[in-house]
């Protein structure tokens, strides 16, 4: 798994990269781990929406959700919409993206990404983010954590 920092104020954020990973294999690790966390951002989805439904990738979302909720008890969820990718179709990131707004609560917020999609913020492979879009995924997480409290 991948590590990168972002400096926000006096606090860092550590994005956890898993390149494969699904919302399974999430709800599996909070399920065994219990770890003080603050504040999660959840960028997932992408790969689950390859093989399945909108519906039921929200349905593993809304599981992930509760679980976080319960165990990990953060101070807020921030969740961030999915781009498109070449190996999904628009119309699943669209109904996926109208279900994820609809979690939003005391805590969870959803964050619309901006200037992160888009054929120059997109890898040569069609599916990962390239150094500009990265770029812009950490201006959204920022703003995101600004925006939302």
């Amino acid at each position: 798994m991948k590590n990168d920092v972002i400096t926000h104020g006096n606090k860092r954020v550590i994005l956890k990269e898993k390149p494969g990973g699904r919302i399974g294999g999430l709800i599996n690790f909070f399920r065994k781990h219990t770890i003080p966390i603050e504040t999660i951002i959840l960028y997932i989805g992408g790969n689950d929406l390859t093989t399945e439904t909108p519906e039921l990738v929200a349905a593993r979302y809304e599981s992930l959700l509760r679980l976080l909720e319960n165990k990990i008890r953060p101070r807020r969820i921030i969740i961030l919409s999915l781009v498109y990718r070449k190996d999904v179709q628009k119309w699943k990131v669209d109904k996926l993206n109208v279900s994820l707004k609809q979690f939003h609560s005391n805590i969870v917020h959803f964050w619309k990404l901006d200037r992160v999609g888009g054929g120059n913020n997109i890898g040569p492979d069609g599916i990962h983010l390239n150094e500009r879009g990265m770029m812009n995924f950490k201006k959204n997480i920022i703003y995101s954590l600004k925006c939302t409290k």
